[in-house]
């Protein structure tokens, strides 16, 4: 039994009472608005994603050049995913969603661990870099399982990060 002397206070953000006041537009309207700027933005994605996916592999060669001896290389590298990874499914590249996520967590376990590996670092980017083509736009991660449980399987031989690994 938990004897802790926490207590819950109410407070309403800056945000929430500047939403609530008159005027303005809807929720509904503020979300049409974000969904036509987004439809509007979707002919850049490929440009965007070929520019990060280059970055990205700066940060890879970094690491390599390393053998992933320098947190801040695998900080980049993660940063540079997530950002991929974060847009994927928003621009029609669900499974480029996917594939990212697997190779952040490759960079965390690979930290946090110490442990260093070329060929699944490689694989992940690889793999990466052919589902951002448009070849696979709209493609779910059910549609190429095999893919995924593969790169499940390289990720798998690096112990995952528990408790306050962060």
């Amino acid at each position: 039994m938990s004897t802790s002397n926490a207590r819950r206070i109410e407070k309403t953000s800056r945000f929430a009472v500047m939403a609530r006041r008159p005027g303005g537009v809807s929720r509904d309207q503020a979300l049409a608005r974000a969904e036509a700027t987004i439809d509007k933005q979707k002919d850049n994605y490929s440009e965007w994603v070929a520019r990060d996916l280059s970055t990205l592999e700066s940060h890879v060669n970094a690491i390599h050049q390393n053998e992933g001896a320098r947190d801040e290389d695998m900080e980049a590298a993660y940063s540079k995913t997530a950002q991929i990874r974060d847009l994927g499914a928003t621009f029609g590249f669900p499974l480029t969603t996917e594939v990212a996520d697997s190779l952040c967590e490759l960079l965390h376990r690979m930290r946090h661990a110490q442990m260093y590996g070329r060929g699944a670092l490689q694989t992940h980017l690889e793999a990466l870099k052919l589902v951002c083509t448009d070849a696979f736009k709209g493609k779910q991660p059910n549609d190429e399982k095999p893919l995924l449980d593969g790169l499940g399987h390289v990720l798998a031989k690096y112990p995952p990060v528990t408790g306050d690994g962060d």
